[in-house]
């Protein structure tokens, strides 16, 4: 699946408007404060909110263990691009649970912005 395509399914799934998270993503990248990294039927959107700081966004419509290999390819990706710490908020407690079997060490956030944080 494309980007667009992988977005529009996850967004559909969880009641979202595809368009505006397409356009969001689109300003961001266009303006320096994001990047994406793709896997097969996964998508990982970074939101770079401080130097070595990002905020994470998950679409899928992979299997679970292709979501996992996805993740851990995500994990060194996002690593390479000098961040060290992400963020993000999980909706679903599966999830964390994925991020931590990805090798991640999740702690609760200590901003009000999200419920998750974890060092690379």
């Amino acid at each position: 699946m494309t980007p667009q395509e992988i977005i529009i399914a996850d967004a559909k799934e969880r009641g979202l408007d595809a368009n505006q998270i397409m356009g969001i993503i689109q300003d961001e990248i266009s303006q320096g404060m994001g990047f994406i990294v793709h896997q097969d039927n996964s998508l990982l959107y970074c939101r770079v909110t401080a130097p070595g700081v990002a905020e994470m966004h998950l679409f899928t419509e992979d299997s679970p263990l292709a979501l996992l290999h996805a993740l851990q390819y995500f994990i060194e990706e996002v690593r390479s691009k000098g961040i060290r710490t992400v963020t993000g908020n999980a909706e679903n407690p599966g999830i964390i649970r994925f991020l931590e079997k990805a090798g991640l060490v999740i702690e609760p956030s200590d901003d009000n912005e999200h419920n998750w944080k974890a060092q690379l």
